[in-house]
């Protein structure tokens, strides 16, 4: 408008001028913030706040595409990303990828058992998965050991978000000896024989059928009674027009 002005083209100015107040008009947001600069303007400073705090509830809320929790000692990293490439818009499909980093950051051997995820798209339909492991895996990590892996999820709105929770267990270790000890808390029958500590020439007399004396002992992985628990992950967004999209 400004140039038209200049240009002393005084009908492409007023055309300008009503188009602009028709869009204000028919837009909340830009209105309140064209009223907030006549507002400090004529320096009506209780109008400007009150049109400050209009414009805030009226500005569409920033989605993060990124979350981080830990819950237990495990980290949970989230990031999403849209697939233009897989989505069409216009028969309301969009295609959002989404990568997850576990991070053991406890103590403790854990391994991933399910896992459960709750998908909200732009209108509030809510959509929850559920499963057993993470692509087809069911991890275990060992104290400062991660996992990474990448999903996708389809989506009909062009926004929404995932929150979700993994079931882990925690995992502690037992020898042979163990196993055989009455004392020491048990495991379940295995589905293959266990190995017994025996030395090369030395009689064979473990009557124990899930034991074979010819192989040096083991030490394998078990369940404690108190061993379930859940991981959060965090809420992330799903946005087709985010800035890293």
């Amino acid at each position: 408008m400004a140039a038209a002005v200049a240009a002393e083209d005084y009908a492409l100015a007023a055309s300008i001028r009503d188009e602009l107040n028709s869009l204000r008009e028919g837009d909340a947001l830009l209105a309140a913030t064209a009223r907030l600069a006549d507002a400090v303007r004529l320096e009506d400073y209780a109008e400007a706040a009150k049109l400050r705090d209009l414009i805030s509830q009226l500005t569409p809320e920033k989605i993060h595409t990124t979350s981080d929790e830990v819950t237990d000692g495990v980290r949970v990293t989230a990031s999403s990303r849209f697939v233009a490439e897989r989505s069409d818009p216009e028969n309301e499909s969009f295609f959002f990828a989404y990568s997850i980093t576990i991070a053991n950051e406890s103590v403790n051997v854990v391994q991933l058992i399910d896992r459960t995820w709750v998908i909200t798209d732009e209108t509030g339909a809510v959509e929850t998965v559920e499963g057993p492991g993470v692509i087809g895996q069911q991890p275990v990590l060992l104290p400062g050991q991660t996992f990474e892996y990448a999903s996708a999820c389809p989506l009909r709105t062009p926004r929404g978000k995932m929150r979700g929770k993994y079931g882990f267990v925690k995992l502690i270790t037992q020898t042979a000896e163990q196993y055989l000890d009455p004392n020491s808390e048990g495991l379940e029958t295995p589905d293959e024989p266990l190995v017994s500590k025996s030395k090369r020439g030395e009689k064979k007399n473990n009557k124990n059928p899930l034991f074979d004396d010819d192989v040096p002992g083991v030490t394998f992985l078990k369940q404690p009674s108190d061993a379930r628990f859940a991981v959060k992950v965090a809420e992330f967004g799903l946005d087709a027009e985010a800035d890293d999209a």
